[in-house]
């Protein structure tokens, strides 16, 4: 994709890794009583797995230092702008975002495309012959 030439991209996903597989029941977030877990619809609370691979990620991602990621919005992991909370679309983050937005300044939804190539093509590397 000549977009991305130039640039590290390194597909990850928190649920795969969390051993959720796929397809994979759908999870949320739910809060009771002022505490939030991870929730899948079959009631399993995946938030210790999920926290897990959230941190083993971050972790794996932060000497390459990325300038941005694409994240799948709504989703209790990767929302950037929207989540699941209650059976509701609520403004927030997700699990996964949370973590990585201290080392990753610029993240952008699936929904955000157009974004995401403007912000590419302002940073594409030189390849040192004319302009890039």
């Amino acid at each position: 994709m000549p977009l991305l030439q130039g640039f590290a991209v390194v597909p990850v996903c928190p649920e795969l890794l969390a051993g959720m597989g796929v397809p994979r029941p759908a999870i949320e977030w739910r809060s009771h009583d002022g505490k939030f877990a991870v929730v899948s619809e079959d009631g399993v609370d995946v938030t210790p797995r999920l926290r897990r691979s959230c941190v083993q990620i971050v972790e794996s991602l932060r000497p390459l230092q990325p300038i941005c990621a694409v994240l799948k919005e709504r989703s209790p992991s990767c929302g950037v702008h929207q989540t699941h909370l209650n059976g509701e679309v609520v403004a927030g983050q997700g699990m996964f975002t949370r973590r990585l937005e201290p080392h990753c300044s610029h993240l952008f939804s699936e929904e955000e495309l157009e974004l995401v190539r403007e912000f590419l093509v302002a940073r594409r590397p030189s390849s040192g012959v004319g302009s890039p």
